[in-house]
Formats: C-alpha cells, structure tokens, sequence
C-alpha cells in the first residue's frame, strides 16, 4: 500500500502494484499545468496517477471554486490534446471526504492506442487539488472503478 499526502492535508491511498515514480522517469512526462505534485504507475494495469497541488492567490481563493477551476482545466487539458483525438465523455461532480469534487472524463490517442483520462479537482480554501489517471481504453471500466475507489477513500488530514 502506497499512501500519499499532498501538501500535508489530502492524503491517497494506493493499492499494491502501484509504485512512485522516480525523477528521472517524471521528467520524461508532459504537463499540462505546473505545481507540486507526484506521479504514480501501475504497469500490471497500465494505469498512470499524476497528484499535484497548486496554491493560489486571494482573489481566486475568494472568487472561484471547483467548478470553475475544473472548467478551465477541461479547456487546457481539450486545447493542449486536440491532436491526439481528444474527445471529453462525461462531466463529474461530487463530493471528496466533505469538500465539493469536480472533474472531467475524456479519450485520446496515445502512439496509437486508444487511451482514456480522468481529471478531479478539489479546491480547499487557497489551494487547489489536480487529480489525474491515464488508462489504456481497453480497460477503462476495471482501471477507473479502482481509480473511484482511491478517490471515495481519499481524506483530509485534520
């Protein structure tokens, strides 16, 4: 098991076969958005974890929230992706341990396989909270029923 806390207050828990990623194999990958963060890798089920967090100032701390933050990252994430097929399946919003959830669910083309993303964000007072997971297409179901599963456990530290 596998556990990590993001800017000592969200903590998430990973089954076994997961495994952080070392720096060498971090700066191999894209980002869209730049912050704090960690990645995690399942290779038995292709399932890629980007964590990351970023704070932010006072004029979004007062005037966005999930839902805000969630809709522009789409547009990013949709802008940034368009060669590589990107096609947004469904919009998510729910609540993680109390605090309001948001997030985007989307298909792409990776080197020619189909590949599918979740992106959550959840902003708690002046900071917000990227969740990310990549998976094969194929799989979809199986890997994003486990990524749910670690996102409904996730919990704030008190």
């Amino acid at each position: 098991m596998e556990n990590i806390t993001l800017n000592n207050a969200l903590t998430l828990s990973f089954p076994d076969g997961f495994r952080r990623l070392t720096e060498a194999e971090t700066s191999k990958l894209t980002f869209i958005e730049a912050g704090v963060g960690v990645c995690l890798r399942d290779e038995e089920r292709h399932i890629l974890v980007s964590l990351g967090y970023k704070k932010v100032g006072l004029l979004p701390r007062l005037t966005l929230d999930s839902v805000d933050v969630a809709k522009a990252s789409q547009s990013r994430v949709a802008a940034a992706m368009k060669t590589y097929g990107y096609r947004q399946l469904r919009w998510q919003n729910g609540r993680m341990d109390g605090k309001k959830a948001c997030g985007f669910r989307y298909t792409y083309q990776a080197q020619g396989v189909g590949m599918a993303g979740d992106c959550c964000v959840v902003k708690d007072g002046g900071v917000i909270y990227y969740l990310n997971a990549y998976v094969r297409e194929a799989g979809q179901e199986e890997s994003f029923r486990l990524w749910e599963e670690i996102l409904d456990a996730a919990r704030w530290v008190k």
